[in-house]
């Protein structure tokens, strides 16, 4: 499987985070979920931006930047396969997780990168908001998404699925 992506928009990109998320538009794909043209969300999950809070010591070696950064891939990755019957509704459809090398990096365990695709879904984030600009039922309409949303995934989780 191959993929080829053009980043559009960062979307999530900072140091000291478990992920860089981008938006990005596939230009090649060997993969039949993922045609050309579609726009997905790219998660990153690369060893050069581990938070330090997660590192053992701030002069950690470089493999354990590694270890973090391919637990929280491998962690996403999972989170994703075992909640198939509620992507596209719940939660994001999850397209797969593939490896980005980095073949001139330095030292050798950043050259691998985790990288998560996933349903890229237009709308505002409720981050630009403060509770002072909702009306009454616009926060109350959107508190009910949000339990709604935690309950399915709960019950899943429970085996209720």
């Amino acid at each position: 499987m191959s993929i080829t992506i053009r980043i559009q928009k960062y979307l999530h990109v900072r140091n000291s985070r478990r992920s860089q998320i981008v938006l990005a538009e596939i230009e090649k794909s060997s993969i039949a979920c993922c045609p050309v043209d579609m726009q997905v969300v790219a998660k990153f999950f690369d060893p050069l931006f581990v938070s330090v809070d997660e590192l053992p010591s701030d002069d950690a070696p470089a493999i354990f930047r590694r270890i973090v950064a391919l637990r929280c891939w491998e962690r996403e990755s999972a989170a994703y396969f075992s909640l198939t019957s509620l992507q596209g509704t719940a939660v994001p459809k999850f397209y797969g997780q593939l490896a980005c090398q980095f073949p001139y990096r330095e030292p050798d365990s950043d050259q691998t990168v985790g990288v998560v695709l996933m349903e890229y879904i237009d709308g505002w984030p409720l981050s630009l908001y403060s509770a002072g600009e909702l009306t009454e039922s616009q926060a109350r309409w959107i508190m009910e998404q949000i339990e709604s949303i935690v309950h399915q995934i709960h019950s899943y989780g429970n085996g209720a699925h």
